[in-house]
């Protein structure tokens, strides 16, 4: 919103102060200063003029200032209240009140849709993430993943992209098979037909029991049949956990719009045809027997193999099919492909990228983001974490700890490849050192003064017009505030490119951080339902619009908006 305004202005001052260069080459930057003294929005516009012109930068932003200042002044300045140079090359603006009360007005007018970006872009996007083996419940980690390729999602989604959201099921592969054995070996055990020896690459935990428990009881299979239900037992226990992973991501609020497993690869003879696309294409090689495809070295990978000498396929090949298909899918209609990796996963990027290259796409059309593990506190002490050992904390039972609202909002408190530590204790506290307490206390906080203001027989909707200059909001701190909520629609667009959502939570803690230190310190003095009319109109479609700018962000993230919430020792005063 803001930036865009100002990149319009600022290219025609540079136009018309110097009509002679095509401004078309131009890489003009627009910016919030670091400091609040060098202005509300900045433009290194003279450092580049000043290198195309031969001249000074002051020089230069001394002709910008001035046609700068005649445009604002024809404008009845309506967006600058001082323009200035500042060294090495930049010119800042210090935004007008009339500007700034325009923000307001605009939130006021367009409340659910403020930040959303009408504009259809038509880049498509196949986000994968999760893609969590169904051998044993979700982890922490994965939980992790999962609101990121979430949120990620829905930022995109609403600054007009196409997106597609996979779990992609990695259902024919050793870990499966090792997973059935396992069942096996309890089936066994439950029926008395001899001690569970669970191999050392088996699964431990005690969903395998269930699963067992359930073959037995419910579809009738004994041990006695293993070998002729073999495929049976496969399906069964791929279908158990996937049903309760698909649960436990219900309950986390997340969503897919497609499940693909890798045994379709198979089935469908994707992998194969892949194979022989690029053996018609010599990009592979036999050697002992085995299939190698040819690693570009400039990607920082060697050959790898695709087919083993035992004539299986590796995870590799399949793993390539699935991305061919992925371009291919729908007449190529997603140009981007995302996939959200645990951090383990660093080292298969330049193989992917190499492999992407030899299936004849661009590389950097594949997006790869790193989640790091978390570490989850209790009492102060870290909680072991081992799936095949059966001896960790699940997602599930983090969700029933602290709620899926801390849950998801501690996930995006930090970058996604920052370590990150999960303190239950914290998460599960009534106070403002629990981070997501904090932002949705502010919510609960701005809900009770408007309530208020409708028990006192106050209609909001007919004081509050975004017609109005509100001329009763004169305080710094009032200014402030909406300036800070102006920058939430250029915050979406930058995130939905530097796929940062961490950012959204930054801007969550600093609005309320300001919302929190402006009602502390007036709610004596200066009322929000205050006896002056202006000052109370003005107050209330201030508190409106931060509503409407936190409820936005807060359904970006997947987390409830509570209007009403309890905090020991303190009061909403009015």
């Amino acid at each position: 919103m803001i930036k865009n305004h100002f990149y319009d202005i600022v290219l025609k001052a540079v136009r018309e102060a110097f009509s002679e260069v095509d401004t078309e080459a131009l890489r003009i930057d627009i910016l919030k200063p670091r400091k609040p003294e060098w202005g509300d929005i900045s433009t290194n516009a003279p450092m580049i003029m000043s290198k195309v012109m031969k001249i000074p930068p002051k020089e230069a932003a001394n002709l910008l200032i001035l046609r700068l200042n005649e445009i604002n002044d024809s404008l009845n300045n309506s967006f600058a209240s001082k323009i200035e140079f500042a060294e090495p090359g930049f010119v800042n603006i210090f935004f007008s009140r009339k500007f700034i009360i325009k923000i307001l007005r605009v939130i006021l007018k367009e409340r659910e849709g403020f930040g959303v970006c009408s504009e259809k872009k038509g880049l498509g996007y196949l986000i994968e993430y999760v893609s969590a083996n169904p051998t044993g419940p979700l982890h922490i980690g994965h939980g992790r993943g999962a609101v990121f390729g979430d949120v990620i999602s829905k930022i995109l989604i609403s600054q007009g992209y196409d997106v597609l959201r996979e779990f992609y099921v990695n259902d024919a592969g050793a870990q499966v098979k090792n997973l059935v054995v396992s069942v096996i070996e309890r089936m066994k055990e439950i029926e008395g037909k001899g001690e569970a020896l669970i191999p050392d690459d088996g699964y431990k935990g005690e969903y395998v029991k269930e699963i067992a428990k359930e073959l037995i009881l419910r579809e009738g299979i004994s041990y006695e049949m293993v070998d002729k239900e073999f495929d049976k037992i496969r399906d069964f226990s791929i279908g158990y956990m996937l049903t309760k992973i698909k649960k436990t991501l219900a309950d986390l609020g997340v969503k897919f719009d497609s499940f693909y497993f890798e045994k379709s690869l198979f089935d469908k003879g994707l992998v194969e045809r892949c194979i022989q696309d690029f053996e018609r294409e010599s990009k592979v090689f036999e050697k002992d027997g085995a299939l190698f495809l040819k690693i570009d070295s400039a990607e920082g990978d060697k050959d790898r193999v695709l087919r083993k000498s035992d004539g299986h396929y590796t995870y590799f090949a399949s793993d390539i099919a699935y991305h061919k298909d992925k371009f291919e899918r729908e007449g190529g209609r997603y140009k981007k492909l995302i996939n959200v990796w645990g951090a383990d996963h660093h080292g298969y990027i330049p193989r992917m990228r190499s492999a992407i290259r030899l299936l004849g796409y661009d590389p950097d059309s594949f997006i790869v983001v790193l989640v790091q593990m978390v570490k989850v506190l209790k009492s102060g002490k870290p909680i072991k974490m081992s799936k095949r050992e059966g001896d960790f904390v699940t997602l599930d039972e983090i969700i029933r700890e602290v709620g899926k609202d801390a849950t998801r909002y501690t996930f995006l408190m930090r970058k996604s490849d920052a370590q990150l530590e999960f303190d239950i204790d914290i998460l599960k506290s009534h106070s403002l050192n629990n981070p997501v307490y904090y932002a949705q206390y502010g919510y609960a906080r701005i809900c009770s003064i408007l309530r208020r203001a409708s028990e006192c027989g106050i209609k909001i909707d007919e004081i509050v017009s975004p017609e109005d200059e509100f001329d009763g909001l004169r305080l710094q701190e009032e200014l402030d505030l909406i300036k800070k909520m102006g920058e939430y629609p250029d915050l979406l667009d930058t995130i939905a490119k530097s796929l940062e959502p961490h950012l959204l939570v930054y801007y969550i803690q600093e609005l309320q951080s300001m919302f929190h230190q402006y009602y502390t310190k007036y709610k004596k003095t200066e009322k929000v339902l205050s006896d002056d009319p202006l000052k109370m109109k003005g107050r209330l479609a201030l508190v409106l619009a931060l509503k409407n700018v936190l409820k936005n962000a807060f359904d970006l993230m997947g987390i409830d908006a509570p209007e009403r919430m309890s905090l020991k020792g303190e009061e909403d005063e009015e």
